[in-house]
Parts: C-alpha cells; sequence; structure tokens
C-alpha cells in the first residue's frame, strides 16, 4: 500500500474564515507586549499567498520590518491565537476530508503530516477534528528538528523512514511548495485543486483532485504505474 504525505491548511483544513482574526489577535497580542510598537494587519490576500511556505518565512515577508527576535514573536503569538480559534471551532475541514482519510487509512495506506506549519497548530487541526490518530509518528516539522528549511527536507526525510521498494510514495497538497517537495525527492504528487490557490500552481501536475473524495482513485492510478513510473516533463512522477 502506498504512503501518502498529506499537507494539512488548504489539502485537509480550510482555515480562509478565521486566519485574518487570527493575524489580528497575534497582533494586539504584540503590540501588548511592545509598547510604542504598531503593526498594520496584512491584507488577507497577502496572508493567503503565504500559506504553504514555511512558518518563519511567512513572517518575514508579512512583517519585514520586525528584526528576528520581533518576528519570532509575531510568529508564536499568532500561531497561539490561530491554533486557539481551530480548537474552540473555527475554520471547517475541507469536505470529504475526515470520511476519505479514514478509508485510505482502513485500507491500509499509511497517512503521514507533511507541512510547513508549526506542530501546536497542526495538532489543534487534527485532533479537533479527530483524525491525530490516523497519522503516523514521528510526525515531522519545521519547529521538530534542527536542519529541515522546507517541505522538501520533510518529505526527504520521510521517504527515508516509511518508502520501501515495494510501494509508492505519494505527496498531497494543493501548493507549488508541495510539489517542489514531490520533484525534488523524486516521488509522486496529487494536486489538490480545491485548494488556497486552486489549480493556479499544481496546472503541471499529472494528477489533479477536484474535490478530496477523488484522491483514492488517483492514488490507485499512481500505484498501478508502480514501480515504472513515466517522468513528466516539470519532473514529477506520472
Amino acid at each position: 500500500m502506498a504512503v501518502l504525505a498529506f499537507d494539512v491548511d488548504g489539502t485537509i483544513f480550510d482555515s480562509d474564515s478565521i486566519i485574518v482574526d487570527a493575524f489580528a489577535g497575534g497582533i494586539d497580542d504584540f503590540m501588548r507586549r511592545q509598547p510604542g510598537a504598531h503593526l498594520d494587519l496584512p491584507a488577507k490576500s497577502d496572508i493567503i499567498a503565504q500559506i504553504g511556505n514555511p512558518a518563519g518565512a511567512i513572517f518575514s515577508a508579512l512583517f519585514p520590518g520586525l528584526d528576528p527576535e520581533s518576528r519570532s514573536l509575531m510568529e508564536r503569538l499568532c500561531t497561539e491565537r490561530l491554533s486557539a480559534i481551530v480548537r474552540s471551532g473555527g475554520g471547517r475541514l475541507i469536505d470529504g476530508a475526515a470520511e476519505t482519510l479514514a478509508a485510505l487509512a482502513r485500507d491500509g495506506h499509511r497517512l503521514l503530516v507533511a507541512s510547513n506549519g508549526r506542530i501546536e497548530y497542526l495538532r489543534s487541526i487534527l485532533e479537533t477534528h479527530g483524525l491525530w490518530r490516523l497519522f503516523e509518528r514521528p510526525v515531522l516539522c519545521i519547529d521538530r528538528a534542527s536542519g529541515r528549511r522546507d517541505k522538501t527536507d520533510i518529505v526527504r526525510e520521510y521517504v527515508r523512514l516509511h518508502s520501501s521498494g515495494n510501494g509508492v510514495f505519494v505527496m498531497i497538497g494543493d501548493r507549488g511548495s508541495d510539489m517542489a517537495a514531490a520533484r525534488g525527492n523524486g516521488v509522486a504528487f496529487i494536486g489538490c485543486a480545491f485548494g488556497h490557490a486552486g489549480d493556479a500552481e499544481i496546472s503541471c501536475a499529472r494528477h489533479i483532485a477536484r474535490r478530496f473524495g477523488e484522491i483514492p482513485a488517483l492514488v490507485k492510478i499512481i500505484e498501478a504505474s508502480f514501480p515504472t513510473p513515466r517522468i513528466m516533463h516539470c519532473g514529477l512522477l506520472e
């Protein structure tokens, strides 16, 4: 059975309705801790455009005027706010995600979390919606060990830990960073056109899901092509 590495925000979970409130709250918390500081709330479109990048890179892009220590504080405060909102019921699972993930695990697929987000936020999503138990350990994140710069590094480590000569490894996500992680490790990719960027960043992917429920059928297609998949012009396994 395939090893399936899932992005979370935009693939399993939709933070669109809560992301601005989380950042607004994080900025308020920051200014209370930094008297005299003033920060403007980034536009929602600018925040959404950054989702999928490593967490540190997101805050560098959105708050370029802050020094590294202040950006780290801002990141922690926004993450705390976002996680608290999720645990109180904010945001929503992508339609069909819970049922499909449970079915994939029941069928014997090994599920992994492959996200550039912080573990606190990822756990808030997966625990709140009863999905944490479906994913294998260890969960590798940017903040779980030194040396991981981005999702490509995370997937590389997962491939080393979980891949075998008798199965196929598939990265599943909605952003260009997910596709780049697959390409950088020579593994199969399923793009999720229902995510934050539509299919704009994943249009050269061989396999694209328009609904979460389409993922199992695409996994079967990829498995059928294994162990001699062809390479696309964009460097992804078909």
